[in-house]
């Protein structure tokens, strides 16, 4: 798994407090300490702190001296005289022939001293802590008469600078018998503890001397060593980079390779010549100084190949026998995500693996980001300090494989020393170097920065610092989550009216702390108002129960939006029957306007509502595999849905798009990205294998901009086959969620950089495994949706929890946006005796930190549907009890309103039903609309989708801004009028649509509901029904005329003339109905119980 290229990291230590509500309040933290020592803090203290001013200190390093421009370039701390010496080259350098200088830089001082300079022609060098070394070589040539060629010999003479005396001494060697002309012999060298000489030659030979350049032993090395990493002197252990092939799809890959031998007590050497872990790349992406025995037991090799993951190793465990092709799996420190980093099988040797900061390249593919392993021991080494992030060290604590504590550098680090309580960092920002020092001492307590109250709905931070600029590692608990949740980072989110107390902890020093928040309530929490089910005049279709994975094992494209518009109204937009449907609903869900957009292609992908822009995405199929036919056409309207362009994308390895999966989209930095899926031409083996395809196109002139169809493998976002697909943005980062059944088998997230290609994912991983054989259709799981928090990322749908049931639950998988979190946090636990069908989850984003789920249940014996709704934490943590309703779900996504209630709507083979609740009430929701039925039978499959001309029954017609809607072959009803200005209207006996003339038989419910400029009506001779509050809050009608004779008391609804006139604030003449004489008193009776008042006169 390659690790995510991490955005920066505020500290919750150094940060201000943020998203609070209002100013934070005066507060105070009650402190629990070891010592038993109680004191009160000001929660809302601030003071400059020791990093603040250190960063304000940073001295600036003479680029020069540090060298890193040359061709070499190391550096070494010397507690002893409190400098650094830097080392790099200098002059030309003529292939391997290198002049080093030494420069001692004095920190008390900021002097610049050059101590020494290397003679002409050196060919290799090592260093350590105490000394550097620079080998040069004399081959000598004899001419063999006996064989006709020459003789070679090697003398090698060695010198060294040692740091701590700044004295040079010499060493000669016994010469070398070498096999071939070599101009350099040498292929590089070390030296251990001891003083013995570890001599690598061009001929993959590695020879042995002691300290005085007697040869001690001699072996082949199997293949060449390139440099030595560490000596172990308590086993032999010695530890170095060499050269692995990795064959990869075919091909070969020359990698940088952790390996290691052995000196043995009588001074043989054995070496096992296996890769231990790869390292890096050859030739790409090369890291300086990957590997580092840190003292005499624990040795640390960096992985910039595997995502920048670092291993600690006990070397005095490790039998450089044990390397296997199984990897040992360990959890990354502060992840759930589990890694093979490298090749051992005991797992005693391997301490710790973690996450280090990022790498970037440059000057022939070197990582500039700094040099060494990227961590060190503390004096004592129990713990280990590692750069996380390009400006932050973190302590961790060896045994407990636990952060300590953390600390922030001003600027990007390079490399770091630590030397006792002293931490040296040097830091590089673009081509300039700085210096910092930093006290490594651990804090005595901690100040908390919170609010002391907050709304229902809000959310905030408990911000923790400390003094001396050091983050620590705390734990955070509710007494009440239901109330006040709190995560890991201290974020706070208010769900309830009440109080709730906040237990900080501070676990590296021992120190508790205790704050109380008092949570209030919102507009909305306080609100009457907890649902509402309202039907609407609309275009009949059958969306009740459906989601994009109704099938369970393929997946569909979603056929259903719904968007809440800027301006309070809501725009229905829905593929029926052939063609792409788009209505407008005002705030009462009266409809405003209706329009029919023709599918440009035979095959319906999805719809996306952007910013300025909307996108229809259409497809056909490609049997004969053209690379030149058009298989997606993607087409832009503006905002009132006029045609703009198209993007018309061709071959694209696509046979059949949209095949066994979905469609998802999203935009940023004026591009749109669509991730979908598609059958894919023939393979080799003849079928066409399915797979997800994603495709990034410019707004600006509808031009592809990128695409990804390849056949490869997660690393670049391939997933086969995918039977699902999702994708977000947050603006910096594409996000994209797959579900595999092979490649991989499970839920797959890859996040890549806007700006990158789609194909190079700065992370990517399987979240939820699958378990069952690779390929095997049939996975248990539904993948509905993927949210986007402000730290956080939510993936959700259904799953099974192991293969031995069939029974699905409802599951969440939630982790911080830079870092993947593996598993299924499961919401539901039922098994089969309880005889329930999850389904349809629906994923509602309220804010950056709240989230409301709502799913569906089947009790498959009693075969009804209830609706499940319960609340989470960006993390996937329930926040309220799971509550009920039998408000049912559709195909359509809900939406959030202005006012913060959820909407969504539901078809029933017929118009719709809009449905709102209140989030913050879910308990109410369940307890008012336990007895509501939005629809008395399921008619969802009688619904007939098939694509033919002309009208049929369930469309909608608009003609003179009155609406009409086909109830059969000859009749219509009354749908209502388009415009809030009508004061006048006469509803036809009859209408004609299109070429046919269909009689109007019915007023719809809810036709004129809260038309308050309406005064005059006239309902037509064929007017047999008045729907439920067909004219309820037309305050304003003041004459209805009637010439129907065809009403009864069953077929005038409920309320259909309530609330006709005002009485308390307008005055206005009493109402005048004007109905048949036959029907006077018949109508009379049947219209005071739908409304109408006895105030009223009848004529």
């Amino acid at each position: 798994m390659k690790k995510w290229k991490k955005l920066t990291v505020v500290l919750a230590g150094i940060a201000a407090c943020v998203g609070l509500i209002g100013s934070p309040a005066m507060v105070q933290a009650k402190e629990d300490s070891a010592k038993a020592v109680l004191q009160t803090q000001t929660v809302s203290e601030s003071e400059q702190t020791e990093a603040e001013l250190s960063a304000v200190k940073a001295v600036k390093l003479n680029a020069d001296k540090v060298g890193e421009t040359t061709s070499y370039n190391d550096m070494v701390y010397s507690p002893e005289k409190n400098g650094i010496y830097f080392v790099h080259t200098v002059g030309e350098v003529y292939g391997n022939y290198r002049t080093y200088e030494i420069v001692f830089y004095d920190i008390s001082k900021n002097t610049y001293t050059t101590v020494y300079t290397s003679e002409r022609g050196v060919e290799e060098s090592y260093m350590d802590d105490n000394a550097i070394y620079f080998a040069k070589t004399d081959v000598s040539y004899t001419n063999n008469e006996n064989t006709g060629s020459y003789d070679c010999t090697c003398d090698i003479k060695i010198t060294n600078y040692n740091f701590k005396t700044g004295t040079v001494d010499k060493q000669a060697f016994e010469t070398l018998d070498i096999g071939a002309n070599w101009a350099n012999p040498i292929s590089t060298f070390g030296v251990d503890s001891y003083g013995r000489y570890y001599i690598a030659t061009n001929e993959d030979k590695l020879y042995l001397f002691n300290s005085e350049g007697k040869l001690l032993s001699t072996t082949k090395c199997g293949s060449e060593i390139y440099e030595f990493a560490g000596f172990d002197k308590t086993n032999g252990n010695f530890y170095y980079r060499g050269s692995e092939n990795w064959r990869y799809w075919g091909y070969d890959h020359s990698m940088a390779s952790l390996k290691a031998g052995k000196v043995n007590s009588d001074n043989s050497i054995t070496i096992k010549g296996e890769n231990m872990m790869y390292l890096y790349q050859n030739g790409w992406f090369a890291h300086k100084a990957p590997i580092r025995m840190l003292n005499d037991r624990y040795l640390v090799s960096l992985s910039t190949f595997n995502g920048n993951i670092c291993v600690l190793i006990d070397s005095n465990q490790y039998d450089i026998n044990d390397v296997t092709e199984s990897s040992t799996s360990i959890n990354l420190i502060d992840s759930s995500v589990s890694v093979s980093p490298i090749n051992i099988a005991n797992k005693k040797a391997l301490k710790m693996a973690f996450y280090t900061a990022d790498s970037y390249y440059g000057n022939g593919y070197i990582d500039l980001t700094g040099i060494g392993p990227r961590c060190a021991l503390n004096s004592t080494a129990t713990s280990l300090i590692v750069k996380t992030d390009e400006t932050v060290l973190t302590e961790y604590d060896i045994a407990k494989q636990k952060e300590k504590i953390r600390l922030q550098t001003k600027y990007p680090v390079y490399t770091f020393f630590m030397d006792k309580s002293t931490c040296v960092v040097v830091e590089k920002k673009d081509d300039n170097y700085y210096l910092e020092t930093f006290d490594w001492t651990y804090p005595t307590t901690f100040r908390v920065n919170a609010p002391a109250s907050m709304k229902v709905g809000a959310s905030g931070t408990a911000a923790c610092s400390t003094n001396g600029g050091f983050a620590l590692d705390y734990t955070y608990k509710s007494s009440d989550p239901k109330i006040v949740s709190v995560d890991k980072n201290g974020n706070l989110n208010a769900w309830k009216k009440g109080t709730a107390t906040i237990t900080i902890k501070a676990d590296p020093i021992n120190v508790k702390k205790t704050i109380t928040l008092k949570v209030t309530d919102s507009t909305l929490s306080k609100s009457s108002k907890t649902y509402k089910s309202t039907g609407a005049v609309g275009t009949a279709s059958a969306t009740m129960h459906l989601s994009t994975n109704s099938g369970y094992t393929y997946g569909n494209v979603q056929t259903a939006y719904l968007n809440a518009r800027s301006d309070g109204t809501f725009e229905r937009v829905e593929y029926i029957r052939g063609s792409v449907v788009r209505e407008v609903y005002d705030s009462s869900y009266r409809l405003k306007s209706r329009k029919k957009i023709k599918c440009e292609l035979p095959l319906f992908g999805g719809y996306y509502s952007g910013e300025k822009y909307n996108y229809l995405v259409f497809g056909q199929s490609n049997t004969k595999e053209s690379k030149t036919k058009e298989v997606i056409r993607v087409v832009k309207y503006d905002k009132n849905w006029k045609r703009i362009g198209a993007c018309r994308i061709k071959g694209a390895n696509t046979y059949m798009p949209f095949d066994a999966g979905g469609l998802s989209m999203t935009e940023t930095a004026g591009k749109l990205y669509i991730h979908t899926c598609h059958t894919m031409f023939a393979s080799s083996d003849g079928y066409h294998h399915q797979a997800n395809c994603t495709f990034v196109v410019k707004e600006s002139n509808m031009k592809l901009a990128d695409s990804y169809y390849d056949v490869m493998n997660l690393s670049e976002g391939y997933v086969s086959h995918s039977f699902a697909q999702q994708i977000e943005t947050d603006g910096k980062y594409i996000y994209r969620a797959d579900l595999g059944d092979a490649y991989p088998r499970g839920i797959a997230l890859t996040a890549t950089k806007v700006g990158d290609q789609v194909k190079d994912p700065s992370m990517y991983g399987t979240v939820i495994a699958i378990p069952g054989d690779t390929g095997y259709n049939y996975t248990g799981y539904t993948l509905n949706d993927l949210k986007l928090g402000t730290n956080n990322y939510i993936l959700t749908g259904t799953g099974i929890k192991n293969e031995k049931t069939s029974v699905r639950n409802i599951y969440v998988n939630a982790g911080s946006k830079t870092h993947l979190q593996t598993g299924a946090k499961w919401i539901t636990n039922y098994t089969a005796k309880d005889k329930i069908t999850v389904m349809n989850p629906k994923l509602v984003k309220l804010s950056g930190t709240q989230f409301l789920l709502l799913w569906e249940e089947k009790n498959t014996v009693k075969n009804t549907y209830t609706t499940k709704m319960v609340l989470l934490d960006e993390s996937g943590n329930k926040t309220s009890e799971i509550c009920s309703s039998p408000l049912a779900l559709a195909m359509c996504e809900p939406v959030v309103t202005k006012s913060g209630t959820v909407i969504w709507y539901v078809t029933n083979n017929d118009s719709p039903v809009f449905v709102e609740i209140n989030p913050y009430q879910l308990s109410k929701v369940q307890t008012k609309a336990r007895n509501v039925k939005t629809f008395k039978t399921d008619k969802t499959e009688s619904f007939d989708n098939g694509q033919k001309s002309g009208y049929r029954k369930g469309d909608i017609y608009i003609k003179d801004k009155m609406i009409y809607k086909i109830t059969s072959s000859k009749t219509v009803a009354f749908g209502g009028v388009t415009s809030n200005t009508i004061t006048s209207l006469s509803i036809p006996k009859t209408v004609k649509i299109g070429k046919k003339t269909y009689q109007v038989t019915a007023i719809a419910s809810r036709a004129f509901v809260n038309r308050k400029k309406l005064k005059k009506v006239t309902i037509g001779a064929n007017v047999s029904k008045i729907g439920n509050y067909a004219f309820y809050g037309c305050t304003n009608l003041k004459t209805i005329t009637i010439k129907s004779t065809k009403l009864t008391a069953s077929t005038v609804g409920s309320k259909a003339f309530s609330k006709i006139y005002t009485k308390a604030t307008i005055k206005i003449p009493k109402a005048t109905i004007k109905i048949p004489k036959a029907k006077k008193t018949a109508y009379k009776k049947i219209l005071l119980k739908k409304g109408v008042t006895k105030k009223m006169k009848f004529k």
